[in-house]
């Protein structure tokens, strides 16, 4: 169903924001093989990678979407995306999110940690 999806709407954009879905946190255990497939699909756009992490996520599963991706491009920006649980608190640490743009860093060439701005302003 998403190979699908990319391929219909592939031709209709220019910039794409791919939402990587830890396994564990979208209940879809073929997570990675799926964006194996999806990411070629969008070759040739602006893309970007952005992962939304909580409290508790499945570290080796993030180890895993960064092998994977990397493994596609690791030019291609990438956005870890700490939830927003209650106005401004964040759903992990800070400590834990230095942690995570080091260990990103070693595999990914442009990292960037950004709130989910649409939280802040009021937005769902």
């Amino acid at each position: 169903m998403f190979v699908d999806a990319a391929r219909r709407v592939s031709s209709l954009v220019d910039i794409v924001a791919l939402d990587i879905k830890l396994p564990s946190l979208c209940g879809e255990k073929d997570a990675f093989d799926i964006y194996d497939r999806v990411i070629p699909i969008f070759a040739g756009r602006r893309l970007f990678y952005k992962i939304v992490l909580i409290e508790g996520f499945d570290e080796t599963e993030f180890d895993e979407a960064l092998r994977v991706l990397a493994a596609h491009d690791d030019t291609i920006p990438l956005v870890i995306q700490p939830a927003t649980i209650e106005g401004p608190m964040l759903g992990i640490s800070q400590g834990k999110l230095f942690d995570l743009y080091g260990k990103a860093s070693r595999f990914m060439k442009d990292v960037r940690v950004l709130p989910q701005i649409h939280r802040f302003i009021g937005l769902q």
